[in-house]
């Protein structure tokens, strides 16, 4: 096992954790149509794209991992880049949305950011994934 995947692996579990404590209520909203629920409902909502964007983007990211280590036995510098987007991902939404820190809807605002760029990195992983040598 590499040493890097339980640093990945650590990273994505904290930052859902984070999201899972500020959204935790005892009613699990129905996220269809969001413009008529609370503010509550709207960054549980919020919090369960990105979880669902993120559970993505790991599996994608093994299955690159794998196909880096069997096609080119290493994958450091995959790992290093992964490492580096989740750091990066975690501070740029913090930074973009720091002047609603105060406001209710801070959580909902993170988590869209969040969910917007882990989209953005599976088209790019994708991307890279398309134009890897086939065994």
């Amino acid at each position: 096992m590499n040493r890097f995947l339980p640093i990945v692996t650590i990273v994505s579990a904290l930052l859902g954790l984070i999201l899972l404590s500020t959204t935790a209520v005892a009613v699990e909203w129905e996220c269809g149509e969001r413009s008529n629920l609370p503010q509550e409902g709207k960054n549980y909502c919020a919090a369960g794209d990105f979880r669902l964007a993120d559970a993505e983007l790991a599996m994608l990211f093994e299955q690159l991992l794998e196909i880096y280590q069997s096609s080119f036995e290493e994958s450091a510098v995959l790992q290093q880049a992964q490492e580096a987007y989740l750091l990066y991902r975690q501070h740029h939404c913090i930074a973009e949305n720091r002047r609603v820190l105060d406001k209710s809807y801070y959580d909902m605002m993170v988590a869209q950011c969040q969910t917007r760029l882990t989209n953005l990195r599976i088209d790019e992983l994708q991307n890279i994934l398309t134009r890897l040598p086939r065994e």
